[in-house]
């Protein structure tokens, strides 16, 4: 990403992880099953810990300066 907005003249002036994708994102592929909130939450809880350690998030916002 860095290279690519160097291309146009831009750099980037910070990254931030967006933690609260991976609830929703667990919410939706759960379906129409009794326990998809309960799953949601703790499969998105398990998500954002192992980022926490792998530090490699999905999800991120590129906040942006030309």
């Amino acid at each position: 990403m860095k290279m690519l907005f160097a291309r146009i003249g831009m750099r980037i002036v910070s990254v931030h992880p967006m933690k609260f994708d991976s609830y929703y994102v667990r919410l939706l592929s759960e379906g129409k099953s009794r326990k998809r909130y309960i799953n949601a939450l703790i499969n998105g809880f398990v998500s954002n810990r192992k980022e926490r350690i792998s530090n490699n998030c999905s999800s991120l916002i590129y906040v942006i300066q030309s």
